[in-house]
């Protein structure tokens, strides 16, 4: 949820895209309906304006145990130069082209053309994740019939601190919890109410089955995914001694306040549906201006009326 990705921009005239809506690739070489990748462990990589840094992560990926074949770069930078510069370095690897409608869109697309897999694992564009991890995250799916989506702790890119292992929401107003601990020493298989859409693997039968929805754009669009697939009965966990490395920029002010609204509303009883937009918009204010982040407040407010915006269009 508080991944390190870079945003980009909202779409020009899609505040928000109906649940389960697919945004569409351009059509400049390969459509991502002739990409059919056939490989029990696959990985789709969504890219935005990360390049030439995004091709660590492919390589990473690649030396980690994914077949080169098997790994799906989803390019959404709206870049024709970034987008000829992928598929000139590419080795064996797909790039598909598309719109930016965001990660569950990008993620979408790119778990549809490796649906023959077994396993997918999605990450962002500078994630760096070694062997030993990558092979703990996707056993722990392979292996447990329970388990739908594991990840790894996230580690600043530069250091040993760990930002991420997954949270928790609070049992009535559903306000989300992060999960951190002082090191890898101290992580075990845990399991979690949501992880990080940093660096996830997921069984990809149920991720084809239960897509992410795309009208969060970014942030919480994996915390609501990971909400369905526990009500749905399947785990989502932490696998023991797993790490990778990324960055962290927390979450946007505007983007966390409406689309906390949008998952309070899909998930929420009535209280939560009523308290818990407002609780977390003021805890975002109250951060804001601690930080002297005048634009944080001015954000916050705005992300929380956008939110109910958003239901509304999404009733009429």
């Amino acid at each position: 949820m508080g991944r390190g990705r870079t945003p980009g921009t909202l779409p020009r005239a899609r505040a928000g895209l109906p649940p389960g809506a697919q945004g569409r690739p351009r059509r400049r070489g390969r459509s991502w309906t002739d990409a059919a990748v056939t490989s029990p462990v696959a990985a789709v990589v969504i890219h935005h304006r990360h390049f030439p840094k995004v091709l660590d992560t492919v390589r990473g990926v690649v030396e980690a145990g994914v077949p080169a074949e098997a790994v799906v770069v989803v390019d959404n930078s709206e870049d024709d130069g970034i987008a000829d510069g992928l598929r000139a370095a590419a080795h064996g690897w797909t790039v598909l082209t598309v719109p930016n409608h965001g990660y569950g869109a990008a993620a979408n697309i790119g778990v549809a053309a490796v649906a023959d897999s077994e396993v997918v694992l999605v990450l962002t564009h500078e994630v760096v994740i070694d062997a030993p991890s990558l092979a703990a995250v996707i056993s722990r799916v392979r292996e447990d019939p329970r388990v739908a989506a594991s990840g790894p702790a996230l580690m600043l890119t530069d250091g040993d601190q760990v930002w991420s292992r997954g949270g928790s929401l609070s049992p009535r107003l559903l306000i989300p919890r992060g999960i951190q601990t002082a090191s890898v020493a101290d992580a075990a298989d845990t399991d979690v109410h949501w992880l990080d859409g940093a660096c996830v693997a997921y069984r990809t039968s149920v991720l084809l089955a239960t897509p992410f929805r795309e009208d969060f754009f970014l942030y919480f669009e994996e915390t609501d995914l990971h909400a369905r697939l526990r009500a749905d009965g399947w785990r989502v966990v932490t696998a023991t001694g797993s790490t990778a490395h990324q960055g962290t920029q927390g979450m946007p002010s505007y983007l966390g306040c409406r689309n906390f609204v949008m998952f309070v509303w899909a998930h929420g009883g009535r209280l939560a549906r009523i308290v818990a937009p407002l609780h977390f918009t003021l805890r975002s204010v109250a951060i804001a201006v601690q930080e002297r982040r005048w634009t944080g407040v001015q954000q916050s407010v705005a992300g929380l009326l956008a939110g109910y915006q958003s239901l509304a269009r999404g009733r009429s």
